[in-house]
């Protein structure tokens, strides 16, 4: 891709709503909606028969490498404080962007038809579909 010295001009606010990051930008009953919706969404994810080995981070003893390999960790525990201390701000984006970070993780790490693989693919698919 060009790059240019010149600034691009910010989009329109319509075209932005969904991806505000800011509480401030953000009429408060919207991001309390959100906020119930992303806490949904990763309850479903967090209930599922497959969920557990990407409900706590990785330890060195499970995968001695896997933080060489794997650059930014993201576990549903971390997703869960991150919710709980409103860091996402009613950012359902940056909120997908962890929760799938989850599972590309798993799916980058782990041979593709392993087991843990599988479950990655499997909650990577039933997250897009609770999305809709």
């Amino acid at each position: 891709p060009k790059t240019s010295s010149k600034a691009a001009d910010p989009p329109p606010p319509e075209e932005t709503d969904d991806l505000m990051l800011h509480t401030d930008d953000v009429p408060i009953a919207v991001v309390k909606k959100r906020q119930e919706v992303m806490m949904k969404l990763w309850k479903e994810v967090n209930g599922h028969d497959k969920a557990e080995p990407f409900k706590k981070p990785v330890t060195k003893r499970e995968a001695p490498d896997y933080h060489t390999v794997i650059k930014k960790a993201m576990c549903l525990n971390d997703v869960k404080k991150k919710l709980d201390k409103n860091e996402y701000e009613g950012s359902l984006k940056e909120f997908s962007g962890d929760m799938n970070l989850i599972f590309f993780n798993a799916m980058s790490y782990n041979q593709k038809g392993s087991e843990i693989w599988a479950w990655a693919k499997e909650l990577k698919d039933v997250l897009k579909s609770l999305e809709k």
